[in-house]
């Protein structure tokens, strides 16, 4: 993992810029706390959810964790400007692993049921979060989009994290047209577990909890682990060279006039 036992040991003593968390009988609570930059990941943010969840797979008194977010966005993916040095870190006590994060390893090392609690609508690499937990809760209603083909760019790494779990053909029509999913449809071809209508989400993760609850913890633990192991073939080296090919497009004159026109709130004008 990218924290080892004795890293988190102090884990109730470390201060968190962008998560609230909580630890409440044998489940591990974990709150994305950033609403004014629509919970978009940082570098920092990163760093504090592999802490969390190393945290979650280490400690026995954890048997599951959930994972919500405040604000009206539940995460609007990748914080370029934080990426690129431009916007300020809060302080946080969390610092860096010494291997790269791929967010997708944050998940697959954690092998304890991950509940997200999807409250907000949800963009871009915000898929990674629910790609990578093992139960999705979702609010009837929300935009699921994917628009960076619209801002020259491409979700090269949400892509080979949809695949996993959605059709493939249906994930490439996605990715290529850039258009928001309903809520519904997305239940249907495996995206989310659940749909819920709003003001019922808490009635409906206690119901999961509970359920969850009744089972073998350690035999959880062992067949999410063997889980892993199947689908392993698809693992942290097609993550890396996705994640290279977004560096590479981000380079590219179209990527810069697509960010530029959005942020100008214009249409762009591809060459």
């Amino acid at each position: 993992m990218f924290y080892t036992k004795e890293q988190v040991s102090t884990f109730k003593e470390q201060t968190f810029a962008y998560l609230n968390v909580r630890e409440e009988e044998n489940v591990l609570y974990v709150n994305l706390h950033n609403p004014s930059r629509k919970n978009a990941l940082s570098p920092q943010l990163l760093n504090e959810l592999a802490y969390a969840f190393a945290y979650a797979q280490h400690a026995s008194s954890v048997w599951m964790v959930v994972l919500g977010a405040e604000g009206n966005i539940f995460c609007s993916g990748a914080d370029l400007k934080a990426f690129a040095g431009i916007a300020n870190e809060t302080v946080s006590t969390i610092v860096a692993p010494a291997q790269e994060i791929l967010i997708g390893q944050i998940f697959n090392q954690l092998h304890k049921p991950s509940i997200a609690l999807v409250e907000g609508d949800v963009y871009a690499g915000g898929f990674l979060l629910l790609c990578g937990v093992r139960f999705v809760l979702a609010n009837d209603g929300l935009k699921l989009g994917l628009p960076e083909v619209k801002r020259g760019l491409y979700p090269f790494q949400v892509m080979a994290a949809l695949m996993e779990v959605m059709p493939a053909r249906k994930v490439l029509d996605w990715c290529v047209r850039g258009y928001n999913l309903p809520v519904r449809e997305a239940a249907n071809l495996g995206l989310v577990t659940q749909v819920v209508e709003p003001g019922k989400m808490d009635e409906a993760v206690s119901t999961l909890i509970s359920e969850l609850k009744e089972n073998s913890p350690t035999a959880m633990l062992m067949g999410i682990a063997a889980y892993e192991k199947i689908k392993k073939s698809a693992g942290s080296e097609e993550h890396l060279a996705m994640k290279n090919m977004l560096g590479e497009l981000l380079q590219s004159e179209n990527a810069v006039e697509g960010l530029t026109a959005f942020r100008e709130k214009r249409k762009p004008i591809w060459k």
